[in-house]
């Protein structure tokens, strides 16, 4: 049975989240665009106000059973990978074909007229696969381009430890070819920012460590809501697109073989 500090402990933790979540609700409603920055600041004390209900004692405990927990989250997708794999062997082969039909056209009109229509179906059905392998790699790379909300903000978001956004200046050049004044920046820049993380990491308390790690995990459980989404979004297009081409040229084929004559 709880004690009474953990009655009230409890009881102060969601006076905290409801109190938390009004004020986002009323940030949201008087929209602007400052309204990021004032959630991001109202969140950002009301998580100090949370951690300020662990003792001394409980941090090192804590710290270490969120550590464990983030390391066992699962962030790959390897349906992901094969998926695109096959797309990409598919439109190669589809783009090798044009080039085949091209240059082989002249000649399909003396073959027998079966023939023909077997290679009229099999030229749909390729070009009804290489259509939806595009679709597929279309839509991997808008995933890569889409923006996580959680960027927006810069107290609650990707911790200075774990992501370089936090830690690297952010006028760092990083083109493939530097001018020399380019390349003398970035090196002033890299070991001005290596002073600085020095700083931080030595200086950093338990406190700190312990809300650091916190912030982290809950940003890596969302970053796995939408890389598993967008998953299943992508393994759906592949599956739905391929089982329609497959229909659709046995209907073709159906229309050709027996209804045309």
């Amino acid at each position: 049975m709880p004690s009474k500090e953990q009655e009230d402990k409890e009881r102060r933790l969601n006076e905290l989240e409801v109190e938390a979540r009004q004020k986002i609700e009323k940030a949201l409603e008087s929209g602007g665009k400052g309204a990021p920055e004032t959630i991001d600041s109202l969140v950002d004390t009301a998580i100090d106000e949370i951690l300020k209900s662990v003792h001394s004692a409980e941090c090192g405990t804590l710290l270490q059973s969120i550590i464990e927990r983030r390391s066992r989250l699962n962030l790959a997708s390897g349906s992901t990978s094969i998926i695109i794999g096959i797309c990409g062997r598919i439109l190669a082969f589809g783009i090798a074909g044009v080039g085949l039909g091209i240059a082989f056209a002249r000649n399909v009109g003396e073959l027998s007229v079966p023939i023909q229509k077997g290679i009229a179906l099999a030229s749909i059905l390729a070009f009804e696969f290489t259509f939806v392998s595009l679709m597929v790699l279309l839509l991997y790379l808008l995933r890569s381009r889409f923006r996580y909300p959680f960027l927006s903000f810069k107290k609650i978001s990707n911790t200075w430890p774990h992501f370089y956004y936090a830690s690297i200046s952010p006028e760092t050049p990083r083109f493939l070819t530097c001018i020399p004044s380019k390349y003398k920046k970035a090196q002033a820049l890299y070991a001005a920012d290596f002073v600085k993380f020095s700083s931080k990491v030595v200086a950093e308390t338990p406190e700190e460590a312990l809300r650091v790690e916190l912030q982290q995990y809950f940003l890596l459980i969302a970053y796995q809501g939408y890389s598993q989404q967008f998953s299943l979004q992508l393994a759906n297009l592949f599956i739905y697109g391929f089982v329609g081409s497959l229909i659709a040229a046995l209907a073709i084929g159906t229309e050709l073989f027996y209804f045309i004559k």
